[in-house]
C-alpha cells in the first residue's frame, strides 16, 4: 500500500470510527442507566394541586428506577420558568419535568416568542393525571349558583372579580372561555397560586375563583365556599353535588388541566426506552390511585402515541380557544 493510500485509509477509518467513540460516554450511561438521583423539576409552588400530585408520583417513580427522584420546584410565569429551565438542561434522563397544559400548550400560545419550542424540545414520555376546573364563590358574595352568576355578571358587567392561579393558567383561561361561553365580563386577578386566590376569596376580598377541586373540596363540604360548576364532562367524584358546565347548556366548557412527564429531547434510546417503561408502571400503584382521587385527579394513562397526539390535539384546541378569547400576555 502506498503511503497516500495508507494515509487515506487511515483517514477514512478514523472518520467511520469517530461517531461511535464519540457515542460510546452515552451509551455506557444509558446501560447503567440511573446510576445516581433523578431532579423531577415541578414548575409550581409547594403546597399546590399539581406539587402533591407530583411529589407522590416522584416517590412511586424513584421506587420503579430504584434511584431517588427529587422534587425540584420551580414556580413562576404560569410554569414558563420550570419548563424553560428543562427544555435547557442535559438530555441525560436526570433532569425531568412535570410538563402540564400550561407550560407546554397555554404559555407558548400566549406569547409571540416563547423561550422554547414545546413541539421540538421536549419528549413527552408518560401521562401522569388529569383534574377540571372549579368555579367557587363565598357564601358573603350571596351567589349560589352558576344561573345567579351570569345574570349579576350581565347586569353589572366587570365588577365580578375572578381570582386564578396565575395570568395565562388553565383557571385563568378556563374563566375567559366561560365570560365567551355565556356573554359575560368578569374582572381577573392573578395570584401565585391557588392557595391565596381561596384566601382572598373566603376574606371576602373576590367574588369568585376558578382553580382545582383539590383547593375547594373540603371547603365547598364545610360550607365556608360553594362550588358553582366545573369543567369535568362529566360530574366528579370528589364534588358530586356539583353540576357540570356542559350539563348547564355549555358544551364547549369541557377542560382539563393535565400532568405529564416529559424530558428534554435527545434522550439516549436506552434510557428513554427504561424511564418510559418505569413511568408508565408508577401509574399502577393502588395507592398513587387513592392519593389522585383524594386530591380530585384521575390519572392519565396515556403514553407513546397516544400521548403525543391528545397534547397535539390540547395545542389547536387551546389555541382557537385563546384565538376566540382574544387573550394574550404580550403588552
Amino acid at each position: 500500500m502506498s503511503s497516500i493510500d495508507r494515509r487515506s485509509f487511515l483517514t477514512c477509518a478514523a472518520g467511520a470510527l469517530a461517531p461511535t467513540l464519540g457515542a460510546l460516554p452515552r451509551a455506557a450511561l444509558a446501560g447503567d442507566y440511573p446510576d445516581r438521583p433523578l431532579r423531577l423539576v415541578i414548575p409550581f409552588a409547594v403546597g399546590g394541586a399539581t406539587d402533591v400530585i407530583g411529589r407522590s408520583y416522584a416517590r412511586f417513580l424513584g421506587d420503579r428506577l430504584g434511584k431517588p427522584v427529587a422534587p425540584d420546584n420551580r414556580p413562576g410565569s404560569g410554569s414558563l420558568i420550570g419548563t424553560d429551565m428543562v427544555a435547557k438542561a442535559a438530555p441525560d434522563g436526570y433532569t425531568i419535568l412535570v410538563a402540564s397544559l400550561d407550560g407546554l400548550v397555554l404559555q407558548p400560545a400566549l406569547r409571540r416568542s416563547p423561550p422554547y419550542d414545546s413541539r421540538r424540545d421536549f419528549t413527552v414520555i408518560t401521562g401522569i393525571a388529569s383534574t377540571p376546573i372549579t368555579f367557587a364563590t363565598s357564601p358573603a358574595s350571596g351567589i349560589r349558583s352558576m344561573a345567579e352568576l351570569i345574570e349579576r355578571a350581565r347586569a353589572q358587567p366587570g365588577k365580578i372579580r375572578y381570582g386564578s392561579p396565575g395570568i395565562g393558567t388553565s383557571p385563568h383561561l378556563a374563566g375567559q372561555m366561560l365570560c365567551k361561553a355565556a356573554g359575560i365580563s368578569l374582572t381577573h386577578v392573578a395570584y401565585r397560586g391557588g392557595a391565596p386566590a381561596i384566601g382572598d376569596l373566603l376574606g371576602n376580598h373576590i367574588e369568585l375563583v376558578a382553580s382545582v377541586p383539590a383547593d375547594v373540596v373540603d371547603k365547598h363540604q364545610a360550607g365556608v365556599c360553594k362550588v358553582l360548576a366545573l369543567t369535568a364532562p362529566r360530574r366528579h367524584s370528589s364534588l358530586p353535588d356539583v353540576t357540570t358546565l356542559a350539563e348547564l347548556g355549555y358544551a364547549d366548557m369541557v377542560a382539563l388541566h393535565w400532568v405529564a412527564l416529559a424530558a428534554p429531547v435527545g434522550l439516549p434510546a436506552p434510557v428513554g426506552a427504561r424511564l418510559a417503561a418505569d413511568a408508565k408502571a408508577a401509574l399502577d400503584s393502588a395507592e398513587l390511585n387513592e392519593q389522585a382521587a383524594r386530591l380530585g385527579f384521575e390519572l392519565l394513562h396515556l403514553a407513546g402515541a397516544d400521548l403525543n397526539q391528545f397534547v397535539d390535539a390540547e395545542r389547536r384546541r387551546w389555541s382557537e380557544i385563546i384565538r376566540a378569547t382574544g387573550a394574550t400576555l404580550e403588552g
